[in-house]
């Protein structure tokens, strides 16, 4: 596993730090393998936004897990070969957002286990609390079930994740959880989202990553995005901020061996930012 630490200057929010961690499965052969990987916040530091990225076999790999840790010490994250199918090399990064301590920061979890094939859960802060970060998790080691959605509300006060098994459905119970951290809001606080990039119907094959930016002299906290469209044929590749913290993206792929012609889809990224 690799892993590294990039560090901003002075910061609205002190000691600002982007942690990365990639685990990479090299064997094509074997089946259902999840691999997973812990980005670490330094000492003293907490996390405030948690990434994920799959690379390599693009519509093959299904993130299940964007996850800050309960402690606040880091983010992590999972993902596992499409119905446990064999793959080529590819690997899975982990990225925390880790900052000194803001006041009140604490992780707020809500999961739905109700018995359906699309399903949706929100985790709310407590009144007067802001979302600084999010993620989201399901609970099937290999998977069919598709997170198209992680999303904060526009007063940031909770996060909305959604999930549905893919085309060909799955009639067994599962979770589906979702993420806030949430703390007393920083100066500056903002949700920016991008247009929705657009990916026209019978693209065989296509990927897609939109970008979002923070208005001049803020950086990325939190991370977010959402897949529109695509009748559950499109996974999710990427959730993270960029090593310059100024930019988020969101990525997906066409789901590959899916029968017939998808229809379109687009993807919408969104992050949370404040003050330098």
């Amino acid at each position: 596993m690799l892993a590294g630490i990039l560090a901003d200057s002075a910061s609205a929010v002190p000691g600002l730090v982007h942690v990365t961690a990639v685990d990479t499965l090299a064997d094509a052969n074997r089946e259902h393998r999840d691999i997973h990987a812990t980005a670490n916040c330094p000492p003293g530091k907490q996390v405030l936004g948690a990434g994920a990225e799959a690379k390599g076999a693009p519509g093959q790999v299904l993130l299940e897990e964007i996850k800050p840790l309960p402690s606040g010490l880091g983010a992590t994250t999972s993902a596992t070969p499409r119905d446990g199918s064999k793959t080529a090399q590819w690997s899975v990064t982990a990225y925390a957002i880790c900052a000194d301590p803001l006041p009140n920061l604490h992780l707020v979890e809500n999961v739905n286990d109700s018995h359906f094939e699309d399903k949706s859960v929100t985790a709310t802060c407590p009144p007067g609390q802001r979302v600084v970060g999010g993620g989201a998790s399901i609970d099937i080691s290999w998977s069919v079930v598709i997170i198209d959605q992680i999303t904060p509300d526009p007063g940031l006060t909770s996060v909305t994740a959604h999930a549905s098994s893919g085309p060909l459905g799955y009639n067994l119970q599962w979770h589906l959880s979702a993420y806030a951290l949430c703390a007393d809001a920083p100066p500056g606080l903002e949700l920016r989202t991008a247009a929705p990039l657009e990916v026209p119907a019978g693209s065989a094959n296509a990927s897609a990553t939109n970008a979002v930016g923070c208005s001049p002299g803020k950086q990325v906290l939190g991370s977010f995005g959402s897949i529109v469209g695509g009748d559950r044929r499109v996974l999710l590749t990427k959730v993270a901020p960029l090593a310059n913290q100024r930019v988020s993206e969101f990525g997906a792929s066409n789901l590959r061996g899916s029968a017939g012609v998808g229809p379109a889809w687009s993807v919408i990224a969104q992050a949370v930012c404040a003050d330098i």
